[in-house]
């Protein structure tokens, strides 16, 4: 459900997702969304803010749970 500006945006829509972050042993939510490159060959880039991993190392990144719809 979304409000009338949100009708023409349903398929875009189901790229939102949230982002479980860790970085250290803390925890927080982020948010980002899928994204195409301009060879539209459909390579799973994930667009988030700078701070959501800002302070993240390999091993944390490699826990970071997304969740879609």
């Amino acid at each position: 459900m979304n409000c009338a500006e949100g009708d023409d945006w349903q398929n875009e829509k189901q790229g939102v997702g949230r982002i479980l972050v860790k970085s250290g042993s803390n925890l927080w939510w982020c948010t980002g969304t899928l994204i195409n490159n301009t060879n539209a060959d459909q390579t799973p880039y994930f667009l988030t803010a700078n701070h959501c991993g800002q302070s993240a190392s390999e091993t944390d990144y490699a826990a970071w749970k997304f969740y879609f719809d």
